[in-house]
């Protein structure tokens, strides 16, 4: 599970956004800045959604979710650089992984 929810993560980031994003709202539907890379699916806004409503652990991919959009770094090909990407907002990922995969929730469950 892990693998697919950073497979779509990665290409929700993929696709950032060019437009101007307040830090506490980033927007699921944005166009990249960087020219190369595939606009999002529908599927992929769904999910990104999804992960925002969280009410357990949404605050944190929001701000997850803003680090990326602001921090969109393109390679020479014109596609996202994950890695610089990544490696910046490192500290929000982690803290969001470690609320959705439970080892972090603060007490709160998904299930009630």
């Amino acid at each position: 599970m892990k693998n697919k929810v950073f497979a779509v993560l990665l290409a929700t980031v993929a696709t950032s956004s060019l437009l101007l994003v307040n830090c506490n709202n980033p927007s699921c539907d944005y166009v990249s800045k960087c020219p190369n890379d595939q606009p999002l699916t529908q599927d992929q806004i769904t999910t990104c959604n999804n992960e925002k409503d969280d009410k357990c652990c949404g605050g944190l991919y929001n701000d997850y979710l803003a680090c990326m959009q602001d921090h969109q770094t393109c390679t020479s090909s014109g596609v996202t650089d994950t890695t610089v990407t990544n490696g910046t907002c490192g500290d929000p990922y982690a803290k969001w992984q470690d609320c959705y995969y439970g080892t972090d929730t603060n007490g709160c469950n998904r299930d009630q």
